[in-house]
């Protein structure tokens, strides 16, 4: 979720008239990251906002934790789509020693009634939110 909202943060700042750094950084536990400048920041947000309004009408199958994990395996050019789906499976579902995001009690109630609500919808979404992420995301050390 950190990711998630310095990315949006991002957008406002390079879509910001004026002058100064379109740059972004952000510090986890365990790495630096830079958000370089984007090209387009507007529409982004744009697309980020119809998938909120989206969202606000009927439940679609993003889910934070989940669809970044599926969205980083997607986008790392080593990785198939059935290894990415994996990868999201052991998110969604947890171990025991993570909890699962599907144990959620709101994405239960919204998306209890489905075996698995990784489908092509998630997919779809997942990458739309985080691949422009990605791509604009570089290492900048590690803590």
């Amino acid at each position: 979720r950190p990711l998630l909202k310095a990315w949006i943060s991002h957008l406002l700042l390079c879509a910001s008239p004026g002058p100064g750094a379109r740059i972004t950084w952000l510090a986890c536990r365990d790495a630096v990251w830079r958000f370089t400048p984007v090209e387009d920041p507007e529409g982004e947000l744009r697309a980020l906002l119809e998938l909120f309004d989206r969202g606000q009408r009927e439940p679609i199958p993003f889910f934070p934790e989940t669809s970044l994990e599926y969205a980083l395996c997607r986008t790392d050019p080593g990785q198939t789509r059935d290894a990415a789906l994996a990868r999201a499976r052991r998110r969604w579902e947890g171990s025991d020693y993570l909890t699962g995001e599907g144990t959620d009690p709101y994405l239960s109630a919204a998306f209890g009634h489905m075996d698995m609500p990784l489908d092509g919808r998630f997919e779809e979404i997942s990458l739309a939110v985080f691949t422009p992420m990605t791509a604009h995301r570089e290492p900048a050390g590690a803590l």
